[in-house]
């Protein structure tokens, strides 16, 4: 995960370049549901009108696990509008199966559920990203573990997070922790930055949520974007082709880049080569083996 940096007024400025009634009818039932002390949608949705504004600010990528997700136009296929906050009965995550499947194991609690739902935020744009249906639909479902306390409905997300202190990260402007500083990784594998406390459990939590270490995609794509990164930096500190060189460095700055897959894990490989290039090519190796073992190293091109 990375942040994207936007401000609520960018976010707002972009959205009324959309739609110009968007926020008149996102009042309005808003006005509605607390009226009604819950959920109750008409029947149809407003905020698809919105999605590209936040496929552009996240990059074409998931939210959560940053799998490149496509353009404005076909990219709507891949795409789902998120509620961080589940605008309807908030499940207890983990539940018992999962639990059981995944021997999930936490010595802190994660909240339980919460039947109302954050109704009140079903059409706050701080409370939206753009997810892969992977980790929106089976994943992210209804779930919302916190540490603290549930709040009471309220649109006031600031006092929200202090009151819940979520487990879960957002990654949209600044309203929360930027997610380099709590998810780092070793190779292709997600771990926290913090060794306890409430970071630990927020990178954690999000870790074993999205399931950033199991997903097969996610592998081959971290794995990918830490090849090809390798072989630039060497092309860049071993090549005397000025060309090469130069197109080398402009693909650095590429996987450096918000737009690029996997952003985050090619930050730290990069960072890695930097300051430790032997740390860095035994990284590299590692998550070659990997990958060989299984059985997904891609055995064309250049090793």
């Amino acid at each position: 995960m990375i942040r994207y940096n936007i401000t609520k007024a960018e976010l707002e400025k972009k959205i009324r370049k959309v739609s110009k009634t968007w926020f008149t009818k996102a009042r309005e039932r808003t006005a509605t549901f607390k009226k009604l002390k819950k959920y109750k949608e008409p029947p149809s949705s407003i905020w698809g009108e919105i999605k590209t504004v936040f496929m552009k600010a996240q990059r074409y990528k998931c939210a959560f696990c940053e799998w490149p997700l496509g353009g404005a136009r076909r990219g709507k296929i891949t795409y789902d509008v998120e509620h961080f906050r589940p605008k309807n009965k908030v499940k207890e995550w983990p539940p018992t199966m999962i639990k059981g499947k995944k021997g999930l194991k936490y010595s802190f609690s994660t909240g339980g559920d919460y039947p109302g739902g954050y109704y009140l935020l079903a059409y706050n744009i701080l409370n939206y990203t753009v997810a892969c249906k992977i980790c929106n639909t089976p994943l992210k479902s209804n779930y919302f573990p916190i540490a603290g306390n549930r709040g009471d409905p309220t649109e006031d997300l600031e006092s929200l997070n202090q009151t819940e202190k979520p487990l879960l990260i957002y990654p949209l402007g600044t309203i929360d922790t930027d997610p380099e500083k709590l998810i780092t990784f070793i190779g292709i594998r997600a771990v926290p930055i913090a060794k306890r406390g409430h970071n630990y459990k927020r990178a954690r939590v999000t870790i074993d949520f999205f399931e950033l270490n199991e997903r097969e995609e996610l592998w081959y794509g971290r794995f990918s974007v830490i090849r090809e990164l390798w072989r630039a930096l060497k092309d860049v500190h071993t090549g005397n082709d000025t060309y090469i060189v130069a197109d080398s460095r402009e693909r650095i700055k590429w996987y450096l880049s918000p737009g690029s897959p996997h952003t985050n894990c090619a930050r730290v490989f990069y960072k890695a080569f930097r300051d430790d290039p032997a740390l860095a090519a035994s990284t590299y190796k590692a998550a070659k083996k990997y990958m060989r073992e299984k059985g997904m190293w891609p055995d064309s091109g250049r090793k």
